[in-house]
């Protein structure tokens, strides 16, 4: 991906193909990635005390990068806290392996 924006789009098409084909896992591991780019690109509450509408910020595709490598670490963290067997944790790696796609 060369742009910003070229990652959301790709990011939320595969999100909506998957929802389309029924694929929990996958459409839950980018909707929770996508939600992530968004809560970055919000702008503290106390910078817009009496304005309703205020710009959001913009992320260079090295910030939306760091997102990306933080979740995955937050999964595999949160993976390591359950036995090899445990059906929570295969669906932690499985999201894993999805998001690791989209790493440059």
């Amino acid at each position: 991906m060369n742009t910003p924006r070229e990652l959301t789009e790709r990011i939320s098409m595969d999100m909506r193909s998957a929802m389309k084909a029924r694929d929990r896992t996958k459409a839950e591991a980018l909707k929770a990635l996508l939600a992530r780019f968004s809560n970055a690109e919000a702008v503290p509450t106390d910078q817009y005390r009496n304005d309703t509408e205020v710009a959001r910020k913009s992320l260079a595709l090295s910030d939306l990068y760091t997102i990306l490598d933080d979740e995955i670490n937050e999964l595999q963290q949160a993976a390591e806290q359950f036995d090899r067997q445990s059906e929570y944790r295969v669906e932690l790696e499985q999201k894993i392996a999805i998001l690791m796609q989209y790493q440059d």
